[in-house]
């Protein structure tokens, strides 16, 4: 079973032990993405996630921070989204220390040298036009910010490159002091070690750092009038589409009915729309559907790539299979499956410590409620074809 434990200051720690595992990780999450970014900050989370691998108060370059988790067979990255930042290390039990140690020094006291911002500037630039230039990734970064508009949730997690040009050392520095804070932190932990080891450390890495104002989350976004159209022209062999709709929340109450649905309809090569779109019609090599929930609103994408003549004829296809589950109740053996197909893939996910200290860590940072293996079977368990209808 995991465990949490608060400290004074406000940090979260969660666990969950693996008595017959190897391995150690260790994961600290930020309250801190491009939702909570303001006027002038656009790009903010993003940047410093690049910047806090540069260098620590006690490793100063990246060479040093990585040489310290790769010197031991480990391995250490991170990642940012809109509602969070998150930097792991995964190492052997018996260098849980070590792990804590080199990800407790970059979040909490990060270098930002002026010399790797302007390096780091020019990296990102670099991504940020790369994933421009892939038609099958900018489509689901356009039908984000149809979808969300001018709410923070609909701007590019990276920035555009007029707000990365525009972001200082200073910037940098000043967002980092407001938002890596121990009461807008979760230190997750899965693997072969102890809750109380893992308590005792943090008191040692974490309760020296004073709180502040806890992150804002802003208002959830408005609803929508009526449908939207958003097309980007462009010379190329393929055109990408994305059809998305707003959805649910995280904790939703119908969240493992939209999962299961999710699966039925574009999920895998059973689906739906691959079988029809891609076996029976062969109008798109790629075809499928995702679920993106966040703290207090939602998407449901559904998404393909196909020759420019054959467009129409593809959405009209996706369409036409969005309204058969609206009017047909669903088979109770294809129910079965999608039902047996979601639990095996969140479960097998989960049967490592890594994918088991993210959920935990996810959960805690998003919904302050701690996560529990049991209730993914429970909660797919109760869907019916009604719910999906």
């Amino acid at each position: 079973m995991p465990e949490k434990t608060v400290l004074d200051n406000g940090l979260r720690i969660v666990t969950e032990t693996f008595p017959h595992a190897q391995s150690v990780t260790v994961a600290v999450l930020v309250a801190s993405g491009s939702r909570h970014e303001r006027d002038g900050e656009q790009g903010a989370s993003h940047f410093l996630e690049h910047l806090v691998f540069q260098g620590s108060a006690r490793r100063d370059n990246q060479f040093k921070i990585a040489r310290a988790i790769e010197g031991v067979g480990g391995s250490l990255n991170g990642f940012t989204h809109h509602e969070a930042t998150c930097y792991h290390a995964v190492t052997l039990a018996e260098d849980f220390e070590l792990a804590m140690d080199v990800v407790a020094d970059m979040v909490l006291y990060p270098c930002l040298h002026e010399s790797t911002v302007e390096k780091e500037r020019q990296i990102i630039l670099q991504e940020i036009k790369s994933n421009r230039e892939s038609a099958a990734a900018w489509v689901h970064e356009l039908v984000q910010q149809q979808m969300f508009h001018d709410h923070p949730l609909g701007q590019l997690i990276t920035g555009d490159e007029q707000n990365v040009a525009a972001l200082t050392r200073e910037n940098c520095a000043d967002y980092q002091q407001a938002n890596y804070r121990p009461n807008s932190l979760v230190l997750a932990v899965a693997g072969n070690v102890e809750h109380g080891k893992v308590v005792d450390l943090a008191r040692r890495y974490f309760e020296p750092v004073e709180p502040v104002s806890p992150v804002e989350w802003g208002a959830p976004p408005n609803g929508q009038a009526g449908p939207e159209v958003l097309f980007e022209p462009r010379t190329a062999e393929q055109l990408h589409l994305c059809l998305g709709f707003r959805a649910l929340p995280r904790r939703h109450p119908d969240g493992f009915v939209l999962g299961v649905m999710d699966i039925m309809l574009g999920s895998g090569v059973t689906s739906r729309l691959f079988q029809e779109i891609r076996e029976n019609l062969g109008l798109a090599y790629d075809v499928g559907s995702y679920t993106q929930p966040y703290r207090d609103a939602g998407a449901f994408v559904l998404y393909a790539s196909v020759e420019p003549k054959r467009a129409v004829q593809c959405l009209r296809a996706v369409l036409e299979g969005v309204d058969r589950l609206k009017e047909e109740l669903v088979d109770e053996e294809e129910l079965r499956e999608a039902k047996q197909f979601a639990k095996g893939t969140l479960l097998l996910g989960l049967e490592g410590p890594g994918a088991y200290a993210m959920m935990l860590g996810e959960r805690e940072l998003l919904t302050e409620e701690l996560f529990q293996v049991e209730e993914i079977s429970a909660g797919v368990n109760r869907v019916t074809a009604e719910d999906i209808q």
